[in-house]
C-alpha cells in the first residue's frame, strides 16, 4: 500500500504521498505543515513547560 501511494504522487507530479494529500488541504505541502508544528511548538513551549510544573 505504502508502494502504491508513493507511486500515485510520484505519477501526478508530487514529490511523496503527504505533499499529494495536503495539496488540496490548507498546507499545501509537507514542509509547510512540518514548520506550522515548528512554530507552534516554539511559541508554546512556555507555557507546557509551565504547566508541567505545576502538575509536579
Amino acid at each position: 500500500l505504502l508502494n502504491l501511494r508513493r507511486k500515485l504522487a510520484e505519477i501526478l507530479g508530487h514529490r511523496d504521498f503527504a505533499d499529494y494529500i495536503l495539496e488540496d488541504r490548507m498546507a499545501k505541502k509537507g514542509e509547510i505543515a512540518c514548520e506550522f508544528v515548528d512554530d507552534l511548538t516554539r511559541e508554546t513551549k512556555p507555557y507546557w513547560i509551565r504547566d508541567i510544573a505545576h502538575l509536579r
